[in-house]
């Protein structure tokens, strides 16, 4: 399995409009962190893609990936980046963005 990566060639058309002031990279992912669902369960007796307690979730800052990179093999992914559970994912992503930032102001 593969996770999958938007690399746009330009800014979204709407970004501008929202954020008239604000510097951005010509293209990219225009984010600094991706937020990837695994929902692994295979068992059909106990699979429920609407339980949030079975998904994990794993958050990636953008710069640990090459610029115009497109994917990545999960299972490379998970040993990189530990999945976390819902119940900790507000607190995975406050810190993550924390240290995108602190390294942005370097």
């Amino acid at each position: 399995m593969k996770l999958q990566l938007k690399w746009n060639k330009q800014v979204p058309f709407y970004f501008s409009r929202h954020h008239p002031k604000e510097k951005i990279e010509e293209e990219g992912w225009f984010c600094e962190l991706f937020v990837v669902g695994i929902h692994l369960i295979d068992d059909a007796s106990i699979c429920d893609q609407m339980d949030v307690t079975q998904w994990k979730f794993m958050v990636i800052p953008a710069v640990h990936f090459k610029p115009g990179q497109k994917s990545m093999d999960l299972n490379i992914a998970i040993k990189n980046w530990h999945p976390v559970a819902w119940k900790n994912l507000k607190k995975k992503v406050e810190t993550e963005l924390l240290q995108c930032r602190n390294l942005a102001r370097k």
